[in-house]
């Protein structure tokens, strides 16, 4: 799930974790980043398993913090050859 801050991203992960019953699932959710840092975009992604689709879907529904579809756009227009993917501890701590 697309996100355009890391802070949507992780209270996506968070509200999963909380709402999940079997801990190992939600602790298989992972945020990364994929930046373009020649254009200044950047996209927060929420990696989860299948089964965890409706919380995501949830959390992205009735929030409103995923992606605009004008900012979609513009990310489509990234060069996979100036893409920089970050860890998810690397923006734990990104105030992005």
């Amino acid at each position: 799930m697309l996100f355009p801050t890391s802070r949507a991203a992780n209270e996506c992960r968070a509200y999963i974790t909380r709402r999940q019953a079997i801990r190992e699932e939600a602790s298989r959710v992972i945020v990364k980043v994929i930046q373009d840092s020649e254009n200044h975009l950047a996209i927060h992604v929420a990696f989860f398993p299948p089964e965890l689709w409706k919380l995501a879907k949830s959390f992205w529904q009735h929030t409103g913090m995923g992606i605009s579809s004008r900012y979609a756009e513009a990310c489509l227009s990234i060069d996979p050859h100036v893409v920089m993917v970050a860890t998810r501890s690397d923006i734990d701590h990104d105030s992005v």
